[in-house]
């Protein structure tokens, strides 16, 4: 039941989304616009870097919240710390508030990794980076790190329940960036450099 409970808790926050605020107040659909996601990637391309941090960072918190609260509420419950910001995670992906609908997850991934072990999202966000740089698509960091995620944890504690939690936060990051693979394989997902070199380009112009 605490486990249910500290899912549910996560759930619950992670269900309310920066981006869709930021959306509203700026009178800007971001579901219709651009990538078409309730994310800060999104809210940073149709709103400015400004907007995209702050919905960046509220995302990231979220699953701290989450991590922190579940784990004071439920202390007998050696997992509600990863159970909380896991439920956040998949509150983000499908809030409750935006019928089922939401961002990629990441922001709030990266949260569930500083609430587990800063060490931990220092090591997946460089290997993420790594693998952005080779593969040239910016999906590439995000499912190497869901990937690898349950690799590490089994490898850092053996816990089984925390393995588990581990895979499904990484099957859901990996299930949510699926449609970029999809698009990459048609060429219809902008490579990394090109658009790094096209940002270039437009700031010389300015």
């Amino acid at each position: 039941m605490e486990a249910i409970m500290s899912l549910g808790l996560g759930y619950l926050i992670g269900s309310i989304n920066p981006a869709a605020l930021f959306s509203r107040w700026k009178h800007v659909d971001l579901k219709t616009n651009g990538t078409g996601n309730l994310g800060a990637t999104n809210t940073m391309l149709l709103l400015g870097k400004g907007c995209g941090l702050i919905v960046m960072l509220l995302d990231v918190a979220k699953a701290i919240l989450s991590a922190h609260l579940a784990q004071k509420l439920f202390p007998m419950l050696k997992y509600a710390g990863m159970l909380g910001s896991l439920g956040a995670m998949i509150g983000h992906d499908f809030s409750l508030f935006l019928h089922f609908k939401g961002g990629k997850g990441v922001a709030a991934f990266g949260g569930l990794l500083l609430a587990y072990s800063p060490a931990v999202f220092l090591s997946l966000f460089g290997f993420g980076i790594l693998q952005v740089a080779i593969f040239d698509y910016g999906f590439a960091g995000p499912i190497s790190a869901g990937i690898l995620f349950p690799v590490v944890v089994a490898l850092r504690s053996g816990d089984f329940a925390e393995v588990a939690i581990a895979a499904v936060a990484g099957l859901v990051l990996v299930h949510m960036h699926m449609d970029n693979v999809k698009k990459a394989k048609n060429h219809q997902e902008t490579p990394v450099r090109s658009y790094l070199v096209e940002k270039l380009a437009n700031l010389r112009k300015q």
